[in-house]
């Protein structure tokens, strides 16, 4: 049987890409388990890359342990800071099995590549070696690889957004849908449905 498949509403407006991008990678997240935060830190730790951790969660006192000199744990922030954030990083690292990934879309409209686990959603949003960079083991080797890989584009050269916004932006999948009448589609799959 087959399904309409309804991804969440992203404010994608809210973001506009910024040149030039600056020297740090970004991760924006609750920091709980599975979200595999430390993973990124991990890497970065041994990369010596700059990293800023935006976010709150129970393991927050335990990753500023484990941050090493070039790791940031900025807690929670306002939008403002969030936006110029998203707008100015490297790229975003997104290490959590996401069944979507709202932030991922959002680093996306805010032109920053992304690298993330490509176990599910992130696979429908993000452009493997265009967009970003997949990374198909929740291991800080792996994570270490894609951050790698996409410093010297050794694949593809990744593109970030341009000036205009979203070329580069996957528009196979409706990222941005605040205005889509989920009722409509409700009563069309129910009466597809009864008619079948």
């Amino acid at each position: 049987r087959e399904a309409e498949v309804i991804h969440p509403p992203v404010e994608v407006e809210r973001f506009s890409p910024s040149q030039p991008r600056e020297d740090f990678y970004l991760v924006v997240s609750r920091l709980a388990p599975y979200k595999r935060i430390a993973l990124a830190v991990a890497a970065c730790n041994k990369l010596k890359r700059k990293l800023v951790v935006i976010g709150d969660g129970p393991l927050l006192a335990e990753l500023r342990k484990q941050a090493g000199p070039t790791v940031t744990l900025l807690g929670e922030v306002d939008d403002a800071t969030l936006q110029r954030h998203m707008q100015t990083c490297r790229a975003l690292i997104h290490p959590a099995d996401e069944d979507f990934g709202i932030v991922i879309v959002e680093a996306q409209a805010a032109g920053a590549p992304v690298i993330a686990h490509g176990g599910s959603g992130p696979a429908e949003t993000v452009v493997d070696g265009e967009t970003g960079v997949l990374f198909h083991e929740q291991t800080e080797p792996a994570v270490a690889a894609a951050i790698e890989l996409s410093t010297l584009g050794t694949t593809t050269t990744l593109v970030p957004l341009d000036s205009e916004g979203d070329q580069n932006l996957r528009r196979d999948v409706p990222l941005a849908q605040a205005g889509v009448d989920f009722t409509t589609l409700i009563d069309a799959a129910v009466l597809e449905r009864v008619c079948d």
